[in-house]
């Protein structure tokens, strides 16, 4: 089998073949260990929680251990599909039964070549759900066993910060749930909502949280769409959540007047949230708000952000703690953004991220949920 460069998941959309072997996958993983805590433990997280959101962090300091890792089936699962690594062929055979390896080179998501197999994409315990996704980073021998980052402008991501802050948040809300900006379908999925839908605006990101679908077994359908469109039926869901962009996409950090200024989100979005929500409906939504001198009630600032709508019968803003998903005032006066926050890719766009922040005369940037209900 020949190593492919990005895994096709429109390909297994439509399957019958795919989502009977992506069933049987679920299976066999878990019974060989494939666990939230199992997977945590193995590269010394505190917990799945810690691990999702430092997955870099922890594929870094385990990369010394990948002879000790490999040496297990779990752990082998982890080295391909956690820490995206490298795997000898013939551990590979020795130690991954037959049917897995069968299901795995089936549906494309590892890969035989030289006498090493590699994986194509990322899985990612989430409660008691899997979920595919686009590896962020690699952990390869051109690397030294470390990871390195994936130059993909427009990954699926795993469940990571923001997704398991927003989560933390959600309130059970209705029979019928949305998933805006749907990703990998992470937070549809892991709902209790008796009927699940997404959408995104990147068709591979639809076609991933379909596959996750089929993978859990969890009746829901996602497709592809805009906040910016209409997005209809008009009053179609009781719940609808949005881990939304913190800026606009395509804007340089240092020229981006609304950086991290949900005005224009809201501007764009409300109407459309709006209207897709029943009457009694909430939307929840996870906004990364840039907090000015001149102005730190962040709840205040962010209320004055939503349009007046005539449906809209309550909004409230809760402030959501997580230091990874802000910037605070002692780190914007000294000029330094810290290490571990995710609002920064590396080192340049820190430096041109904090001379924007401090040019806009930004006090802290912070992460908040707006709550909208119908």
């Amino acid at each position: 089998m020949t190593v492919t460069t990005r895994w096709t998941p429109e390909e297994h959309v439509h399957a019958p073949r795919s989502h009977k072997a992506l069933e049987d996958l679920a299976d066999l993983l878990r019974s060989a260990g494939f666990t939230g805590e199992r997977v945590a433990r193995l590269l010394g997280a505190s917990s799945p929680e810690d691990l999702l959101r430092n997955s870099a962090m922890y594929a870094l300091w385990s990369h010394d251990r990948e002879h000790d890792l490999v040496s297990t089936m779990p752990g082998l699962l982890v080295q391909l599909f956690v820490r995206n690594g490298e795997v000898a062929e013939h551990l590979y055979l020795a130690t991954v039964p037959a049917e897995l390896r069968r299901i795995l080179e089936s549906l494309g998501l590892a890969a035989v070549e030289d006498g090493r197999v590699t994986s194509q994409v990322s899985l990612s315990p989430f409660g008691p759900l899997l979920l595919l996704s686009d590896p962020v980073f690699r952990c390869r021998t051109a690397s030294g066993g470390k990871p390195a980052m994936v130059p993909d402008p427009d990954p699926v991501m795993p469940p990571h910060g923001s997704t398991l802050l927003l989560h933390r948040h959600l309130q059970p809300h209705g029979r019928r749930l949305l998933d805006l900006g749907c990703g990998s379908g992470a937070l549809g999925l892991i709902s209790q909502a008796a009927e699940v839908s997404g959408v995104d605006v990147l068709p591979r990101a639809a076609a991933f949280s379909n596959l996750n679908a089929v993978l859990n077994r969890r009746p829901a359908g996602f497709r592809t769409g805009d906040y910016r469109s209409p997005l209809g039926p008009a009053r179609s869901v009781d719940h609808l959540v949005f881990n939304a962009p913190g800026r606009a996409p395509g804007k340089d950090e240092s020229e981006d007047p609304e950086l991290f200024d949900p005005a224009r989100l809201l501007r764009e979005a409300a109407k459309n949230i709006v209207e897709l929500l029943a009457d009694g409906g909430l939307a929840q939504l996870l906004l990364i708000v840039a907090v000015p001198e001149s102005r730190r009630d962040v709840a205040g600032l962010v209320r004055d952000r939503v349009p007046k709508l005539d449906r809209i019968t309550g909004i409230r803003v809760t402030e959501a703690k997580d230091p990874s998903l802000g910037i605070s005032a002692r780190a914007i006066s000294r000029g330094h953004i810290p290490p571990g926050c995710l609002l920064v890719e590396d080192p340049v766009g820190a430096a041109a991220l904090m001379t924007a922040l401090r040019r806009r005369e930004i006090h802290e940037v912070r992460p908040v949920v707006l709550s909208i209900a119908t």
